[in-house]
């Protein structure tokens, strides 16, 4: 659990389902292209489950923003993990609370996972300047890939975890047949 100020950032319970699917309608409506964010048995069995990380951060017994990571995005073995759906209440503006959600999942999951993924809205630039400080790095763009009010673009991010930093501090060699690749991609 993290406290700072008056606001609290713990593990989702099943008592912040509502509270959850009422901040993702209240920023999307209806229309959110994750609908099961919107199912609150979803909501429910996701919050129960080990390989989903569910925050929330909690102000005076209201919720008043949520994230979540899902551990489980490649197999198992892969150490991957997908962060997002972060939501925070219009009402809490200026109390850093993505930015606090966003640090509080990585407290958890550093050690768990070895690459860490997410979306940053082009719409919205608040979700990518709080990857950019919690040093992720832009990997990718995906072009018009959600229906939102309309159809958004989304940046691709990714960090290194733990021993996965490591392993990759041994000057690593290319084959020559895939030095045009990378240098293409690293361009």
């Amino acid at each position: 659990m993290n406290t700072t100020d008056a606001v609290t950032i713990r593990r989702a319970t099943e008592t912040d389902v509502a509270a959850v699917r009422e901040l993702f309608i209240g920023a999307y409506g209806n229309n959110y292209p994750f609908e099961e964010f919107l199912d609150v048995c979803w909501l429910k069995k996701a919050m129960f489950d080990d390989d989903t990380l569910f925050l929330v951060a909690v102000e005076n017994g209201k919720v008043i923003g949520t994230i979540s990571a899902m551990l489980a995005a490649g197999g198992l073995s892969d150490l991957i993990g997908e962060i997002g759906r972060l939501v925070v209440s219009p009402e809490a503006g200026g109390k850093k609370i993505g930015t606090r959600l966003m640090q509080a999942t990585l407290d958890h999951i550093t050690s768990i996972i070895q690459f860490g993924f997410a979306e940053g809205r082009t719409a919205h630039q608040g979700s990518q300047k709080i990857l950019e400080h919690l040093g992720f790095t832009a990997i990718g763009f995906e072009p018009l890939k959600y229906i939102l009010d309309q159809r958004e673009s989304m940046v691709l991010y990714g960090r290194l975890f733990d021993q996965a930093v490591e392993l990759r501090r041994n000057c690593p060699r290319l084959i020559p047949e895939i030095a045009p690749l990378a240098m293409h991609v690293l361009d």
